[in-house]
């Protein structure tokens, strides 16, 4: 779900002379279900990614008519945006289209494997009720239905998790649990996940902006009615997070609550659970995503939004930085997010200015912020948006060993 439209790009425009262009792709079952094993060479892949690589196509050849730049193309996006772009890293139908990128909250660990991605759609077939062998008859099923069974899909495949556990056999591992409708990484389209990509130097001339916000997860956490409550249930869910030799999943677990515990020695297991899946989706992938690019670019910045909602249990979680972004602090729809005082508003100032900063010059630096250095191995300068800004050097440190080799 979503569209272009969700937020106003105004502010950024009037305050700091950019032209902002906001796209729409096919979402879900429309735009990313994998049907290559089920019809051979009769579809594409990833419509979803070739819709944003067609949109940038159009920047590209239109841009100019309206006062922007074709050589200067900053791609920004939040969540789903964000991993779309970790994606994107690795498809050469958007190579050379964008010069920057700015990822919140996603990176480019993800993709499915074409396993993986014929297993969600002969699923989808399934409450559809048709038969994998006629899966071309889909181009004749209403909208609406197919909408109803990307949903129930969607729904049972969550239910059954929980049930049957989270790994796999499949020998490029994708957890069964990650969102059902992603990028499959097909070999054509996609050949690579974006992070294989970027390690291997694909992407040098890139300027980098990533990261996250501090609770990404803290929202879930308190809306999931089967996040573990018992350090044994906690145990359990790391067991089957972790893929790999199953005889050593259960060391793995112990090692990776332990250092969460550690961190935060009187948190609940929900608490534990929470972070420990903020890390894993988001944070983590993200510093691996700056690392792996400041090898090739000195232009790799990291960040870490910490200000945290009015609202005790959002926290500092997914979404919170959204008003800061787009000038919306004090707009009714968003008061859970932000608070409307003058500290909120400073902060949505100094970010705005970073964001315009990096697209025009890849560098998000600005007189309203301390010194942000790029981000590498032997320098991993974070900045952490709060009130007050400030720039930290290995950030939640033990929490990071946590996932050595891991990730």
């Amino acid at each position: 779900m979503g569209s272009g439209a969700q937020a106003d790009p105004t502010p950024l425009v009037r305050a700091h002379d950019v032209v902002v262009v906001a796209i729409n792709y096919r979402l879900g079952a429309l735009g990313f279900l994998y049907l290559n094993e089920l019809l051979g060479d009769d579809v594409v892949a990833n419509p979803g990614l070739l819709d944003q690589a067609a949109a940038l196509r159009w920047v590209r050849d239109n841009v100019a008519a309206l006062g922007g730049d074709p050589d200067n193309v900053t791609l920004f996006g939040v969540s789903a945006g964000a991993f779309s772009i970790g994606a994107l890293l690795g498809t050469p139908a958007a190579a050379g289209l964008f010069h920057r990128a700015i990822l919140q909250s996603g990176a480019a660990h993800a993709g499915h494997s074409p396993a993986v991605g014929t297993r969600v759609a002969e699923g989808v077939l399934a409450e559809l009720g048709v038969s994998a062998r006629k899966a071309n008859v889909l181009l004749d099923v209403p909208t609406q239905t197919l909408l109803e069974a990307q949903e129930a899909y969607y729904s049972l495949q969550r239910a059954l998790t929980r049930r049957q556990g989270y790994a796999t056999a499949d020998p490029t591992p994708t957890p069964v649990w990650a969102p059902a409708y992603q990028p499959v990484i097909d070999g054509a389209v996609v050949p690579r996940r974006g992070i294989d990509a970027v390690q291997a130097g694909a992407c040098a001339a890139l300027a980098l902006l990533v990261g996250c916000t501090l609770e990404e997860q803290k929202l879930s956490e308190a809306m999931d009615p089967e996040a573990p409550t018992t350090r044994e249930s906690l145990l359990a869910y790391a067991n089957e997070l972790l893929l790999g030799d199953a005889a050593a999943r259960d060391s793995r677990a112990e090692a990776v609550v332990s250092r969460y515990e550690a961190d935060a020695p009187h948190a609940e297991p929900a608490r534990i659970y929470s972070a420990i899946e903020t890390d894993r989706i988001f944070r983590i992938p993200a510093l691996r995503l700056a690392e792996a690019q400041s090898r090739y670019s000195p232009a790799s910045y990291a960040y870490v939004f910490a200000k945290s909602s009015p609202i005790p249990a959002i926290g500092a979680g997914h979404g919170v930085d959204i008003p800061y972004l787009f000038d919306q602090i004090g707009a009714p729809h968003l008061a859970a997010f932000a608070a409307d005082v003058p500290e909120s508003q400073h902060l949505g100032r100094q970010m705005r200015a970073a964001w315009t900063s990096f697209a025009r010059h890849g560098d998000p630096r600005h007189e309203m912020l301390p010194e942000w250095p790029p981000f590498s191995s032997a320098d991993p300068a974070t900045m952490l948006f709060d009130t007050p800004c400030a720039v930290v050097r290995d950030h939640l440190v033990a929490r990071n060993r946590a996932w050595k080799d891991l990730l």
